[in-house]
């Protein structure tokens, strides 16, 4: 694979990672014609980058575009930030350069916005009770589970649709959902999802809770909902994709584990 995508044309390879593991912001890299290395052998050559590309970035690019015209010439990472490579990189190279007073200021800033955005987030990591009863629009939720850290549910049943068309019920797979503050992680015996939370809010036309989720590249794709009724005496939990192309109704939800913020 990585052979082919070193000699392809365009020739791209990714990934840079900023982040960890589980929550990272991905580059890629664009090459330039590849030489080969003389008295090695017949798959080492030598490249040199020409630009970085994030993913924002559309293939469709090059129909407009040379490989140096699109993304960026160089890429920055600011002191605590971890980098790591994955796929067809096994290293690369950086230099280390002094901030000036500007870069300084704009590191403040870009730290308090996210320390900001990251208390509004968790600041909304509550349950709200829904009711059969009509209620007014923009009324604030009588809250059943307040400021949760981590919590744990399970399900016996699930009424699915995938974006493939197929759909049905499903009781043969016990699921487990787990919630954080930083992921959310859906499995069964025979399936496994997880994607970090990027925000948390109050939906009001559905009086549930909605916590939205990212995949691996930093895409908002997926919406879990969760509210509990006190007429069932039991919780309701919603996961279904931003495009409504998947969704899944977990029944007979039982809460395994709950933990509260300090």
């Amino acid at each position: 694979m990585c052979n082919s995508l070193f000699l392809s044309n365009p020739r791209i390879s990714l990934n840079i990672n900023k982040g960890n593991l589980y929550q990272s912001e991905s580059f890629g890299v664009v090459f330039d014609n590849p030489e080969k290395v003389a008295y090695t052998n017949d798959y080492t050559y030598k490249m040199m980058p020409i630009s970085f590309v994030d993913k924002d970035f559309s293939i469709y690019e090059f129909q407009n575009k040379s490989p140096d015209e699109v993304g960026v010439k160089k890429l920055i990472f600011n002191p605590g930030e971890a980098v790591f490579v994955g796929n067809c990189l096994s290293s690369f190279e950086m230099i280390e350069i002094n901030m000036t007073d500007e870069d300084i200021e704009k590191e403040r800033e870009r730290a308090e916005n996210l320390e900001a955005k990251n208390l509004k987030k968790t600041s909304n990591f509550n349950i709200p009770i829904s009711t059969n009863e009509a209620i007014e629009l923009e009324s604030a939720p009588t809250l059943k589970d307040s400021l949760f850290s981590y919590i744990v549910f399970q399900s016996p049943a699930v009424v699915f649709r995938n974006r493939d068309g197929r759909g049905g019920y499903d009781n043969v797979n016990r699921w487990v959902l787990s919630l954080s503050l930083n992921r959310f992680e859906m499995q069964s015996q025979n399936y496994s999802e997880d994607y970090s939370v990027i925000d948390a809010k109050f939906h009001e036309e559905l009086r549930m809770q909605e916590f939205q989720l990212a995949d691996q590249t930093g895409n908002f794709t997926h919406t879990l909902y969760i509210s509990y009724n006190n007429s069932s005496d039991s919780y309701r939990v919603i996961f279904n994709s931003t495009d409504n192309k998947d969704e899944f109704q977990f029944q007979n939800i039982s809460l395994n584990e709950i933990e509260y913020q300090r």
